[in-house]
């Protein structure tokens, strides 16, 4: 059951189970809404399957089969045969296809004791004639052997298509020997086959001989004793392990070699460089906005779009570089000995100019970039653990730079271990409760009546003084550290609301949370918990949620937000305007506002289309029914700009500075002296 869960929950099947098929169909192990399979005639009574076909996706439907697999297939539809994908047991049934071999032993290993009484003398529905005896296949290996089943004289009693083809016809009757002659001399009698693998010639009916693999063993069942054979083709099985090789040492999506092959290659390259005293270059790439294409277009597009990017990396290299992809959108290339500084310099800048024209994928023209690492034998390390480890300091210096390129330099290793100390005294700040709230003012556009703060974290660091969130939440995000800084933050924002109620004041606030988060579906019990414990009030709480987390993954999210909702917290898009979202998705989420992002609002003296793009997003929010803020409001002009434009709200250094919790009802009672003085 559990080992069908997870193939089901992976999300590769509408619907996966594990089944034996003896008088009678009997589920095993179902893992999803049972679909229509097409086996009404054998599925037990009280079952029936809803119809659904049409429905695109595949189903596994692992079955357990002590009967021929003709039996089987006469009750499959044929829309069944193109979806279903079948695989057998030890006790019998041919091998049709494996795509989850991991299920295919379980099944043979955890459900041995029930295939077992599936197939019992009381089970069976009358004595089996040699034409029904099965032909048994072990494990996915077996696919393209031919089968054999035969008696203790040596006579063929069944076999499998394969087997027909490399015998040369039908061998029904006659005897095993026939096609092993040489075997006939070495081994006179059955039992001397049996338990014995042996490589020899084969007779094909033509009198043509090849080489083959013959493996004998005996097959037990009840009331009847039979001979099993598995013949395998020498030159098919050396082709076999070639294919196998060369897939376990390239990628399966683009053909590059994959990172074992690339990690070879380069110890290799260290021998040598290490030997003849030569230099050479590790250089590893990140392609810029792939994964944005890819959350907003789908997996497919992306696949195709990494197949689109090889060959053109490929072309800006020589023959004797290799170019690896490691995982996702990470590639890595080899330079071999003797690469320099100026030769691998202009191999980087010929990978990031074969990038530079748009890639057309389904009629679409798509944009992107890659950024390159670079590091150098032995000047960046002698062993290939610590050039990967540069070249990708290198690589993320090129990205947050976006100048292509970047070779690794000491002054990088100096920022990469100040990155590691930071992560490491985050990690204590946290647990300490050192990390700092504040919290700025969110204004009416017209009127200025004060509306809310945001909570805005600081690190006061021991050593380097006050940090801003861009030094060490980028940290947090990717080592974990994020979820326990945002309890964190939300505990001292409950705190000093419930502190400010013990004035008489009720001042809704808005917290950041990470897409980290919105993908953990306790998310919403947790903030539940939060808001009991500290008695506050999930109508004065608003989270803001990234434009781009929300793309990552639409469904889970939308999950997500909807339980926060349902506590009565409100929810916020922010940065909107980055994050390419559509207009339904738009109309599903739960959420009450939209933030338009800082870029906009900063671009508004400066870009006619920032103004055009901000009146935009305003009448598109209104006719949703949701509230527009602006942040990053930063004089008077841009203040009236924006609310002439039709925002609803404004925030920034202009509308009020961030302040202590503390110091939020002395600045409340400053606004409402000056809102008098005005009046």
């Amino acid at each position: 059951m559990e080992r069908c869960a997870n193939v089901w929950r992976a999300g590769s099947y509408l619907f996966a189970a594990a089944a034996i098929l003896a008088a009678g169909l009997a589920l095993l192990a179902p893992a999803a809404a049972p679909l229509s399979l097409g086996l009404g005639h054998i599925w037990p009574s009280g079952s029936a399957l809803p119809a659904a076909d049409g429905r695109p996706g595949l189903v596994l439907l692992a079955l357990l089969l002590p009967l021929a697999t003709e039996s089987l297939l006469r009750f499959l539809r044929p829309p069944v045969r193109r979806t279903a994908i079948l695989v057998c047991s030890v006790l019998g049934g041919v091998l049709i296809g494996v795509v989850e071999p991991a299920l295919l032993m379980a099944l043979a290993l955890a459900m041995a004791t029930a295939t077992t009484t599936a197939a019992s003398p009381d089970a069976a529905t009358g004595p089996r004639q040699p034409s029904d005896l099965p032909l048994v296949a072990h494990s996915a290996e077996v696919q393209g052997d031919g089968a054999l089943t035969f008696d203790r004289t040596g006579t063929i009693l069944a076999a499998d298509a394969t087997a027909r083809e490399m015998l040369g016809g039908d061998p029904l009757g006659r005897s095993l020997y026939r096609y092993l002659p040489r075997l006939a001399r070495s081994c006179p009698t059955v039992d001397s086959l049996i338990g014995h693998r042996f490589e020899t010639e084969l007779q094909h009916e033509s009198t043509r001989f090849h080489r083959v693999e013959a493996v004998f063993w005996a097959a037990d069942a009840p009331g009847a004793w039979s001979g099993q054979a598995r013949l395998t083709s020498v030159a098919a099985r050396a082709e076999r392990l070639a294919e196998l090789e060369r897939l376990a040492l390239h990628d399966a999506l683009t053909g590059l070699p994959n990172r074992t092959l690339f990690g070879d290659r380069a110890r290799q390259a260290i021998a040598v460089a290490e030997r003849q005293g030569e230099s050479f270059a590790v250089m590893l790439l990140d392609l810029d906005r792939f994964k944005q294409i890819n959350d907003t277009l789908g997996h497919a597009t992306g696949d195709r779009l990494l197949q689109a990017i090889g060959p053109r990396l490929v072309r800006a290299l020589r023959k004797s570089d290799t170019l690896a992809r490691l995982g996702g959108d990470e590639f890595a290339v080899l330079l071999p000995p003797a690469v320099d500084f100026d030769k691998a310099t202009a191999s980087a800048e010929r990978l990031t100019e074969s990038l530079v024209d748009p890639i057309t994928i389904d009629g679409m023209s798509l944009e992107l970039g890659v950024s390159v690492g670079v590091a150098l034998y032995p000047e960046h390390g002698t062993d290939l653990d610590t050039l990967m480890r540069n070249a990708d300091v290198a690589m993320y210096k090129a990205k947050r730079e976006q100048s292509g390129f970047s070779v690794f330099d000491t002054v990088q290793a100096i920022g990469s271990a100040r990155r590691l100390t930071l992560q490491r005294d985050l990690r204590v700040a946290i647990e300490r409760g050192d990390l700092r709230v504040l919290f700025q003012p969110r204004v009416a556009a017209n009127g200025w009546t004060n509306l809310g703060l945001e909570a805005l974290v600081r690190w006061q660091h021991p050593i380097e003084g006050l940090l801003e969130p861009t030094d060490f939440l980028p940290i947090a995000e990717h080592t974990g550290l994020v979820m326990p800084l945002t309890l964190s933050v939300l505990n001292q924002c409950l705190e000093a609301q419930r502190s400010w109620r013990h004035l008489g004041i009720e001042l809704p606030v808005s917290i950041n949370v990470s897409a980290k988060w919105l993908k953990d579906p306790a998310f919403p019990r947790i903030l539940g918990l939060l808001l009991r414990n500290a008695q506050g009030r999930a109508d004065q709480l608003m989270l803001e949620i990234p434009e781009s987390a929300v793309m990552l993954d639409p469904e889970g999210t939308i999950r997500t937000l909807e339980n926060v909702a349902k506590l009565g917290v409100g929810i916020a898009l922010d940065s909107f305007g980055t994050g390419y979202s559509s207009l339904p998705l738009l109309q599903r989420l739960p959420i009450k506002a939209l933030k338009i992002d800082r870029t906009f609002v900063g671009e508004l003296f400066e870009q006619q289309s920032a103004s055009v793009i901000i009146r935009s997003i305003v009448r598109m929010a209104h006719g949703l029914g949701l509230k527009v803020i602006a942040e990053g409001v930063e004089s008077g002009r841009a203040a009236n700009r924006l609310a002439g434009i039709g925002c609803d709200e404004l925030q920034g250094l202009f509308v009020g500075r961030p302040m202590a919790g503390e110091s939020v009802p002395e600045w409340l009672a400053e606004q409402a002296e000056q809102r008098a003085t005005r009046v």
